[in-house]
């Protein structure tokens, strides 16, 4: 997925919305770093809505462009990293807005050092938060994998999706280190192996046509030959590749 997009799609998730909404609504009425007797309600709406706004929108751009090296390097080291770029990056973006868009004195603004110590306790802590959350799903996954098999259960890779993804399946791919799980609600990428996915799919109706792409026969538009190439045309607009290796059951499966 294209960089912009996968941000615009984090960004627009329920849960990132919702915590955007709340957070204004906190900062907005509480007031803190001043703002209280400075401004009037509606404004406070406007100024802590546009700066927790700009924060949740780097936080994500850093979150996409640093995730797939997490597998490499390990939680910690890219959370670092990732905490200590947003500083600064963060930081310089509250002193240039509010010296030169705002024009505020200088002297009125906090030491740079203390602003900067704010940006990295709030971002640590956001940090430690999705490493214990993520640890939990992890073992709720685990757990759920140990429980009795029920032959009603809904395959194990849903359970890795958010809930606004829903239950339609069309279609897996490979990217990276990651696995892209697109349904007929949005796309989202996770932190795994292409055979477990295919493993948690757990007899979903679909085939694999590519080494690197798995598809629901309801997602498939229309079969075409693109370069000497058959290509399946699916209903989000993917073209996905046919190899010799996996044509026979396509055919057999009346897509070509």
């Amino acid at each position: 997925m294209r960089f912009p997009i996968e941000v615009l799609v984090r960004m627009l998730r329920p849960l990132t919305l919702g915590s955007w909404a709340l957070a204004t609504l906190l900062t907005a009425l509480t007031g803190p770093l001043g703002t209280y007797s400075s401004y009037a309600l509606p404004e406070r709406l406007v100024y802590w809505g546009g700066f927790i706004g700009a924060s949740i929108l780097l936080a994500t751009a850093l979150l996409v462009l640093s995730d797939r090296h997490t597998l490499r390097f390990g939680y910690w080291p890219v959370a670092l990293a990732r905490v200590l770029v947003f500083t600064g990056l963060f930081t310089w973006f509250l002193y240039w807005f509010h010296c030169v868009v705002l024009d505020f004195p200088h002297e009125e603004m906090p030491p740079v050092w203390y602003l900067a110590l704010v940006v990295f306790t709030v971002a640590l802590w956001v940090n430690i938060f999705r490493y214990f959350l993520a640890g939990a799903g992890r073992a709720a996954a685990e757990a759920d994998a140990s429980a009795p098999e029920d032959s009603t259960a809904e395959p194990r890779l849903l359970r890795r999706l958010s809930a606004d993804m829903g239950s339609d399946i069309l279609h897996l791919s490979v990217d990276d280190h990651y696995v892209e799980v697109v349904t007929a609600r949005g796309r989202q990428r996770l932190l795994m192996r292409f055979v477990d996915a295919l493993d948690e799919l757990e007899g979903l109706d679909g085939l694999r046509v590519h080494r690197s792409h798995w598809i629901a026969p309801e997602a498939v538009v229309r079969h075409q030959r693109e370069r000497g190439r058959d290509v399946l045309v699916l209903k989000t607009g993917a073209h996905v590749p046919v190899s010799r290796k996996y044509r026979a059951a396509v055919r057999a499966a009346g897509l070509i």
